[in-house]
């Protein structure tokens, strides 16, 4: 994930900044702990024979969801974010 202390540039403006860090840190949020939530929550309903229907159509589906979430944000953070200080910058 992104350290935003790495891509200042002097003079960003500090709304820009706060931005960036409110959605770094939803991501992180989301990533570790929202994600994991729900992978919990799939595997003891899977465990006590829970998952019925769509449900279960999800539980399958969840792992590659949250890794293409997990790739989403890495991109985000790795390529748009800079981009973002950057125009602010210039």
């Amino acid at each position: 994930m992104l350290n935003l202390e790495q891509c200042l540039f002097p003079g960003t403006p500090v709304n820009t900044l706060l931005r960036l860090r409110l959605l770094t840190d939803e991501h992180r949020e989301f990533a570790h702990e929202f994600i994991p939530a729900i992978s919990a929550r799939f595997t003891d309903l899977d465990e006590a024979g829970g998952l019925t229907g769509r449900l279960h159509s999800l539980s399958w589906d969840w792992p590659d969801f949250s890794a293409s979430i997990a790739e989403h944000f890495e991109l985000e953070e790795s390529y748009l974010f800079p981009k973002i200080l950057r125009y602010e910058y210039c």
